[in-house]
């Protein structure tokens, strides 16, 4: 893999990274990680060769993910935070991006000997303010999602991520499909992209768990053949299942928009190529 570029760093984490603080015992810990399936471990080489630093680990809980890793508030504040503070995130995720970047320096702001025991049970006690509202504690009231998109390997790094190419192949119909899913708090983001390609509908998710989900979707087979596709020719993905899929979901839309009608062969070829697309 080359050089990976800034800005699809920043789209990729956008989608897949996470930005930790967390007590273990009496001290407090950070850790930036961006985890992925087996598939994926050139991605993480990737980033680690990019960073300078860090760790890939087996996920305990399922031997086929791993995850790369950077701990320490000392390689924290000399790697990750000249990227995010230069590149902005622009999912919801930059609220805990912020608290992270703070506790970073409260905890490399180590207690002098002088200190008395209020000043160090203050430092301690804002760095737990800031863990306890990161992440699944968040209160997102009065939080306003980014409404311009300007970057394209941004966009191809959340596409890696949080995107989709499906194609659902029946003896009656033949559905492809480009999506994008968010929380619903960054409609104005799929919203963005939607401007940004000119093309799809975003909409609300409804059925069990998914209330709180929005997608944007494109279906029109124009829409892809024209718009879409050339895009991700022009701005190639990266990791290699996303890679795999989008060549698939080419190869079908180049089929259905050379043969007409198609035949019953041509609908096993479709499916062929979907079904054996990993091979």
């Amino acid at each position: 893999m080359d050089q990976l570029n800034l800005n699809w760093i920043v789209g990729f984490t956008d989608a897949e990274g996470y930005f930790l603080a967390y007590k273990m015992g009496n001290r407090r810990r950070i850790v930036f990680s961006i985890s992925q399936h087996e598939t994926e471990m050139q991605t993480l080489e990737a980033l680690k060769s990019h960073f300078g630093c860090g760790y890939i680990i087996c996920n305990g809980k399922n031997r086929k993910v791993y995850e790369y890793r950077i701990f320490g508030a000392k390689s924290i504040i000399s790697k990750i935070i000249p990227l995010f503070d230069q590149f902005c995130l622009k999912t919801r995720k930059r609220l805990d991006y912020s608290d992270f970047r703070k506790v970073a320096f409260l905890i490399q702001a180590r207690p002098q000997k002088n200190w008395p025991m209020s000043r160090r049970l203050a430092r301690i006690g804002e760095i737990d303010r800031f863990i306890g509202k990161m992440n699944n504690k968040r209160d997102y009231k009065g939080y306003k999602a980014l409404q311009h998109l300007d970057n394209a390997d941004w966009l191809v790094g959340f596409t890696e991520g949080d995107g989709c190419f499906s194609a659902t192949i029946t003896k009656y119909r033949i559905l492809m499909t480009f999506w994008i899913t968010q929380n619903h708090l960054d409609r104005s983001l799929l919203l963005a992209i939607k401007d940004w390609f000119n093309c799809g509908h975003v909409y609300p998710l409804k059925g069990s768990r998914k209330d709180n989900t929005i997608q944007y979707t494109v279906q029109k087979r124009s829409d892809l053949t024209n718009l879409i596709v050339p895009f991700f020719e022009k701005h190639p993905l990266r990791t290699v299942k996303k890679q795999k899929d989008f060549e698939a979901f080419k190869s079908i839309l180049n089929i259905l928009n050379t043969r007409k009608p198609l035949s019953s062969a041509d609908r096993n070829e479709l499916q062929q190529i979907w079904e054996n697309k990993y091979s």
